[in-house]
């Protein structure tokens, strides 16, 4: 993608009122968009879909993007590039749900056995095994169930990043620059954790007592709500998710 002056006036012209100009330079910034992209979306059908549904969201939220801040054009593809992984995961997780879910007899009833379900599987079609190699099979579903709720940990990671309802950017935070959106992806989410919310508070010219109480009192019990609701749309309980130790020391982290 080209420099920011051409970035700043592409997105200019893709905003116009013009229906033909707006036409014209959506496509152009479409094209630039596609060079940054990995190979991958070429062969990965999940993925180009997901980029084209993402091209659709683009073309609502451009008037949103921020057009004052510096490295346009870092920015505007870790915008799109978050959104794109987000709707990858939703379309993954609804094709899969129109499949159901199925178990293959020939995988290894646990990680390090050479046991399958195949070699149980009786005449009668029933399960036939000594009681290790039961707690074995258990054992792996739990595994499973786990590696399930890690995707669904994940699905909310990617979705709270991208904001896609804006659900957090409430209009009551302390400057409308500053909210709950603010803070997880540039604060709580970024990968430098050098950072401080003090630096943060001092970044905006905000109180640092306010900034953190704006953060326990609306931005954490926000999150909890959207994991909630993440949880429970995809059929798990919340409960089993806080269970997870990489969700725990997510929050442990988030509450200092």
């Amino acid at each position: 993608m080209k420099d920011d002056e051409y970035l700043r006036e592409l997105i200019g012209r893709a905003c116009s009122e013009n229906k033909r100009q707006r036409q014209i330079a959506f496509g152009q910034l479409q094209a630039e968009i596609w060079k940054s992209l990995s190979r991958r979306c070429l062969q990965d059908t999940d993925y180009a879909d997901a980029v084209n549904d993402s091209f659709n969201w683009l073309r609502k939220k451009l008037p949103e993007f921020e057009m004052e801040l510096p490295n346009k054009r870092d920015r505007l593809l870790r915008w799109f590039s978050t959104h794109v992984r987000y709707q990858r995961k939703q379309l993954l997780r609804e094709r899969g749900q129109e499949q159901g879910r199925k178990i293959s007899l020939d995988v290894a009833v646990a990680p390090e056995s050479d046991s399958a379900l195949l070699d149980w599987l009786g005449d009668d079609g029933k399960l036939y095994q000594q009681k290790s190699a039961i707690d074995n099979l258990e054992q792996w579903l739990k595994e499973q169930q786990k590696q399930e709720l890690r995707e669904v940990l994940q699905a909310w990671l990617v979705y709270i990043e991208a904001d896609p309802e804006g659900r957090l950017q409430a209009k009551d935070s302390v400057r409308p620059e500053c909210n709950c959106h603010c803070l997880v992806r540039d604060y709580k989410l970024a990968e430098d954790r050098k950072v401080k919310l003090s630096q943060v508070a001092k970044q905006y010219d905000i109180n640092y007592q306010t900034l953190m109480s704006l953060w326990k009192r609306h931005c954490l019990p926000l999150l909890v709500e959207l994991l909630r609701e993440s949880s429970e749309r995809l059929g798990y309980d919340l409960d089993a998710l806080l269970e997870l130790n990489e969700l725990q020391i997510i929050i442990e982290r988030w509450e200092k």
